[in-house]
């Protein structure tokens, strides 16, 4: 019998692998456990930034529905078991190691069988979570949020109700390609035959790219500012679809670009009730989308000292926080501790965090694929940087001047997060 220690040392096994774009091992992987993939229903989200949030919210209309609601996001910010969960809930350790004893066998018999290279750990866990949700926990519904692209994402064997398409940027384009337009294709596929289309982007050629793979699928079409629109307002935001309206929305994640992500929710939520009899009301929208919260996204860690950590890892992100910092915060003075991944464009990020950034600190952390300190500092044009490779004494640093009536604001990379998260919230007795 594995401990659940042995079962997470083998998937972290997995992970010196890195990215390997494909379909062939899941779908060899899932066929020899009885395909439990088809055995569920599920709602696909992909997208450059928001796909998290967007789930979130999905996730938080449908429990106030009293919907059972699975769901798979990635990366985790504190364990594996985060991936998997259930009404919100980390599935136990308990399953997950009962899960690992299912699969790891199964997957040793492919690489021998086979004489494939093994599966990364992105496969192996989305094989866990088809199998969790097939063979395992009845749900109602399973929120899937794509790892990377779409097209040859392990998690693009299923057949959804709905595919939502948050937006379209430049990230990963060493893999996905150099252009919005190569990236936009590879996201499209994710679409798939006589399903509901919710299209979150607002380029027009990612658009076009979007709606006619919908269209060559069957696929009916809703598009934000098209079929449905959300507008800010003092006392919050408004909603409409078709005749529908709902008025007086709040959320509790901080930025404008939230309330998008929260019209897309919203719109699936009404595909959901009217196309496939799921019970939401409009009270369950509405508390849904105010009790929603997301780790790692804004997410304001401390007031005193103030300590801000958010995962944006593109420019279009980047973008995003900035605006969002701008607003919350006029006036104040900003500290970035800064940490990124090799195969990120942060030149461009350094120089959107560079208008309104009083001081960077550059750091690095564990990770095969991280960039060092020394880099990060060459490609800043700041003049007040300071570079500190050991990333503790970074943060350390760098709270002890937030202390000081500054802003930390720690970002670049949410594996970087998914390390710094629980020292700050230990260091600082934060409760959860």
């Amino acid at each position: 019998m594995l401990t659940y220690e042995q079962a997470t040392a083998w998937i972290k096994n997995k992970s010196p692998r890195g990215i390997d774009l494909g379909l062939q091992r899941v779908e060899w992987l899932l066929q020899e456990l009885g395909n439990p993939e088809r055995l569920a229903s599920f709602v696909h989200i992909g997208g450059t930034n928001g796909k998290g949030s967007t789930l979130t919210f999905l996730q938080k209309i449908l429990i106030e529905s009293n919907t059972c609601v699975g769901s798979f996001t990635s990366p985790s910010l504190t364990n594996y078991n985060e991936h998997i969960g259930v009404n919100g809930i980390p599935i136990s350790n308990e399953d997950f190691t009962d899960l690992v004893s299912i699969i790891q066998p199964v997957s040793d018999r492919m690489e021998q069988e086979t004489g494939w290279p093994p599966a990364t750990e992105f496969e192996i866990i989305t094989v866990m979570m088809f199998y969790y949700f097939g063979m395992v926990k009845e749900v109602d519904l399973v929120l899937v949020e794509v790892g990377l692209g779409g097209r040859m994402d392990s998690t693009n064997v299923l057949n959804p109700l709905i595919s939502i398409i948050t937006n379209v940027g430049l990230d990963h384009t060493n893999i996905l390609g150099g252009t919005v337009e190569e990236i936009a294709k590879e996201k499209a596929g994710i679409i798939k035959d006589d399903s509901y289309l919710i299209i979150g982007s607002k380029r027009q050629e990612v658009i076009e790219i979007l709606m006619a793979e919908a269209e060559k699928r069957k696929s009916q079409i809703l598009a934000l500012n098209q079929d449905f629109s959300v507008e800010k307002q003092s006392n919050g935001f408004s909603y409409s679809f078709k005749e529908e309206s709902i008025k007086v929305l709040s959320v509790s994640m901080v930025g404008s670009h939230q309330l998008e992500n929260a019209a897309l929710a919203i719109t699936a939520s009404l595909i959901l009730r009217d196309r496939f009899d799921f019970p939401i009301s409009e009270n369950s929208i509405r508390t849904g989308i105010q009790k929603a919260k997301w780790k790692g996204r804004f997410e304001v860690l401390s007031d005193e000292p103030c300590i801000i950590i958010d995962g944006a890892h593109n420019e279009d992100g980047m973008n995003s926080l900035v605006d969002t910092l701008k607003q919350q915060y006029p006036n104040e003075k900003f500290i970035f501790l800064a940490a990124a991944l090799q195969d990120k464009d942060y030149s461009k990020m350094l120089s959107i965090m560079n208008t309104i950034s009083d001081q960077f600190i550059f750091t690095q952390f564990v990770n095969g694929r991280v960039l060092s300190a020394e880099s990060l500092s060459q490609a800043s044009k700041a003049e007040n940087k300071l570079i500190i490779e050991d990333w503790k004494e970074a943060l350390q640093y760098g709270i002890q001047n937030a202390r000081n009536g500054n802003i930390l604001v720690i970002t670049g990379s949410l594996y970087f997060l998914s390390q710094v998260r629980p020292i700050i919230l230990n260091s600082l007795e934060i409760q959860e």
